[in-house]
């Protein structure tokens, strides 16, 4: 390779040489050439191009040795990648909780260096929090709030306005977070099923489209925030606190929502199948297109509910939510599967009292005694001011832009 540069550098010397017009001169006479002879003109094109080889050269070699310092480059940043990897998912399981912290932001640093560990990183964190919280020593200490430690992970991971991990699907199913402060978290589309979250306070948050089937959030307050096409069937709402949150097209099949306050909650194309109501109270409920089939509302003292269009068929097909908002479009509401009093008997009563306290459940219990015996109703009780009939087309735009503004860009975690 040494003599090839040497030829190259002598054929250029050469080259240059040539292009002297004295010395061009001189060689001409020597090879008994002249500018009007043709071999002049092509003995001087293929100097030309002879001269030109160093310069290709030159440039293929400064190329490749750029190619070659790229790769190292890159070879070099990616161990130090996954040097810092293993590194922090190492410190992620150390003894000491400050060691896990540093571990957690470290791993919060890498994906903010590095885009594609981003889901990687969120599926660690998410782990270590499910794994962390289904200790029993862990939901023992920590029966009502979680630690230090998770409401840190959680914090950084989805109460902050970085977007990081905006595209990032969420697994913490199963995790015990009993207590936890949710304060414009960004949870959509998050698989949440099962999770423990009892005296939650989850506060202008986006859980659109959240899988909360089986999730336990009773005694919460959820306030203002997004839970448009959730999944919340047999989810437990007892007591729940719930002010101008947002349900539209949510499934709450077999959700017990006993006792729960609601004031201006959206549920407009909900899917409410046997769906526990009783004793719930507060200002107002919108139920425009929901299916409300076996739905109890004994004992209720809600003051306002909007109940146009409501039928007892639900639908589970794709898109459902924009189909059934047009399909009940000027249809009369359908109320033969709500009931607002008549009890079959004392074990129904039995039932609907046991989450009561003993100061609540002797009024309550008193009140539903008189209906025992008495057939189902769907007459709302004096008070409940129940507006029936239909919609309009105009009133199911509304709607679908609502729906579509609040779940864009969120895909469900359901099949």
């Amino acid at each position: 390779m040494l003599k090839v540069k040497y030829v190259l550098v002598v054929v250029l010397v050469v080259f240059v040489i040539s292009m002297i017009p004295s010395v061009t001169s001189d060689i001409q006479v020597w090879l008994g050439i002249g500018k009007d002879n043709g071999r002049f003109e092509t003995i001087k094109i293929i100097g030309i191009c002879i001269g030109f080889l160093p310069l290709v050269w030159l440039a293929w070699s400064s190329d490749k040795r750029s190619k070659s310092m790229e790769d190292t480059v890159r070879n070099t940043e990616a161990g130090r990648t996954q040097e810092r990897l293993r590194n922090a998912i190492e410190h992620l399981g150390h003894l000491k909780a400050s060691v896990r912290m540093g571990g957690a932001y470290e791993l919060f640093h890498l994906a903010e260096d590095n885009n594609d560990l981003r889901q990687t990183v969120m599926d660690i964190l998410c782990s270590h929090i499910r794994q962390t919280t289904s200790e029993k020593d862990y939901q023992e200490k920590h029966k009502t709030e979680p630690s230090e430690e998770i409401k840190s992970i959680l914090a950084l991971l989805f109460m902050q306005e970085h977007g990081m991990f905006e595209s990032c699907s969420i697994n913490l199913r199963g995790s015990f977070l009993n207590g936890v402060w949710l304060y414009k978290a960004h949870l959509g589309g998050a698989n949440l099923m099962q999770v423990q979250m009892q005296f939650a306070s989850i506060l202008k948050s986006e859980l659109q489209r959240a899988n909360l089937i089986d999730a336990n959030l009773q005694c919460s307050t959820i306030h203002q925030s997004n839970l448009t096409g959730a999944n919340l069937n047999m989810a437990k709402l007892l007591r729940c606190n719930l002010k101008q949150t947002k349900l539209l097209g949510a499934l709450l099949d077999k959700a017990d929502a006993r006792k729960a306050y609601f004031d201006r909650v959206s549920l407009q194309g909900a899917t409410l199948v046997y769906t526990r109501m009783h004793l719930t109270n507060g200002s107002s409920i919108d139920f425009q297109g929901a299916d409300l089939a076996g739905v109890c509302f004994h004992g209720s003292t809600i003051k306002q509910m909007n109940m146009q269009g409501v039928d007892m068929r639900p639908y589970y097909h794709e898109d459902d939510f924009e189909f059934k908002i047009k399909d009940r479009v000027n249809k009369e509401s359908n109320l033969a599967g709500v009931f607002f009093s008549g009890i079959s008997d004392k074990a129904e009563v039995d039932a609907i009292c046991q989450i009561l306290t003993p100061e609540e459940e002797q009024v309550i219990r008193e009140e539903l005694n008189k209906q025992v015996g008495q057939p189902r109703s769907n007459t709302p009780p004096s008070g409940c001011n129940v507006e029936t009939g239909s919609y309009t087309d105009e009133d199911a735009k509304c709607f679908i832009i609502i729906y579509n503004r609040h779940t864009q860009g969120v895909d469900k975690s359901w099949p």
